[in-house]
């Protein structure tokens, strides 16, 4: 659930009695999700996430509850939904940490071309990449359910830091501020701590103008979660913010449509080109009916890449793909 904090204190002050009324059982207290050190040192006031943990299948009955009875209890408007996870947009195999990248020598010359298509004027403001972490960022903060604080820039799958590594290389004037969102072990982002992470950024007074989210929720094709919420974000805000999001890879066996978050309303979409200029096959499409705000940026090719990675005991791994994409968006917003 994401709602203004004093309706979020109203339900959590009166959840025993909305509790008698769900009449559900295994049912977990809510929690709300802590502010981060780095949003109480800016004094933000963002939206809040409150997470309920239940059994599975249970979701619908207790949004239909929740829904039905929060103005009745005085509770404002409030944002419910089930949980769903999110992956990289590029594919990742690698798993470790103190991460050796070599970009491509081949195609260096095309990765400071500018992007295909409609671009909004340059931003003057540090890149705020939501992602697995990176090694190389100015500061990270890195998300829980129950302690959000700064940390020693780290990454445990490599993808965040070849993201922010490859806007330095283009941009390098540009400051890339690290949210981790992905913990160690996992593979897939909880939606719960990506939207507190947007919360965050989002909110007046952030900081940021430009948010990198080069991840994509696996959901069923048009599902429409966590879209309204993050647009009820951005229109919190005064100042203009644009999320970079990547479209996706397709992967065998995966989904083959653009999805959350890239489907906002606003955002910039980033799909990859070929070396040779064409647009990449493994690019994920616009589901029927939908308009998304496309750019195209090189994303390599399987074969031939934006460059490699490699820890001290592990193969080389080829970058490619559309996280790429939307670091070469990002970097040339900031240049």
């Amino acid at each position: 659930m994401i709602g203004e904090k004093t309706d979020l204190d109203l339900l959590l002050a009166r959840w025993d009695e909305i509790s008698a009324i769900i009449g559900l059982p295994g049912i977990g207290a809510p929690h709300m999700i802590s502010l981060s050190a780095f949003a109480r040192e800016r004094n933000l006031r963002p939206l809040r996430v409150i997470v309920i943990e239940h059994p599975p299948g249970v979701a619908p009955i207790l949004i239909s509850v929740l829904q039905r009875h929060a103005r009745r209890f005085g509770i404002g408007e409030l944002s419910i939904d089930e949980g769903f996870y999110l992956r990289p947009a590029s594919q990742r195999d690698v798993v470790g940490n103190r991460w050796a990248i070599t970009w491509t020598s081949t195609h260096r010359d095309d990765l400071r071309k500018p992007p295909i298509g409609a671009l909004p004027p340059s931003f003057h403001s540090p890149v705020a990449l939501v992602d697995s972490g990176d090694e190389g960022a100015s500061m990270q903060v890195g998300y829980d359910t129950y302690d959000s604080d700064y940390e020693t820039p780290f990454d445990n799958t490599g993808h965040g830091t070849s993201v922010g590594s490859l806007i330095r290389l283009v941009a390098p004037h540009a400051q890339v501020d690290s949210f981790r969102v992905l913990d160690a072990n996992e593979v897939e982002v909880d939606s719960s701590l990506l939207l507190a992470a947007l919360t965050e950024l989002t909110a007046e007074q952030s900081g940021y103008s430009i948010i990198v989210v080069p991840y994509r929720a696996i959901l069923p094709p048009r599902d429409m979660r966590g879209r309204a919420v993050t647009v009820r974000m951005l229109q919190r805000r005064r100042q203009p913010v644009l999320i970079v999001c990547a479209a996706g890879n397709v992967t065998k066996g995966g989904p083959v449509e653009i999805d959350f978050p890239a489907t906002v309303p606003g955002s910039l979409v980033a799909a990859a080109l070929c070396w040779d200029g064409e647009k990449a096959d493994y690019n994920c499409k616009a589901a029927a009916g939908h308009q998304v705000r496309t750019v195209y940026a090189y994303g390599g090719e399987p074969q031939d890449g934006i460059g490699a990675m490699a820890k001290a005991d592990s193969a080389i791994e080829i970058l490619y793909g559309t996280s790429y994409a939307a670091a070469l968006v990002a970097a040339a917003l900031v240049r």
